[in-house]
């Protein structure tokens, strides 16, 4: 699996490419483990990027709240 800033694929036929958004699914996922792929459009892409993008940015301020409450 090539990332948007893998390398290129020496001639050979690119299948599709991946959007950040699924980075840290795929981190996750063991060898051997089976995913499942969709097509999707560059404004779903823009979406699902700007939604995980929220989703981090609430876990950080969890965390620093967590971080807040021991001092």
């Amino acid at each position: 699996t090539l990332g948007p800033d893998g390398p290129t694929s020496g001639g050979y036929p690119l299948v599709g490419g991946m959007v950040r958004a699924a980075d840290e699914v795929l981190s996750r996922l063991g060898p051997g483990a089976v995913r499942h792929w969709r097509s999707v459009t560059r404004a779903e892409a823009e979406d699902l990027y700007a939604e995980d993008q929220r989703q981090q940015a609430r876990w950080i301020e969890t965390v620093r709240q967590g971080l807040a409450l021991r001092r």
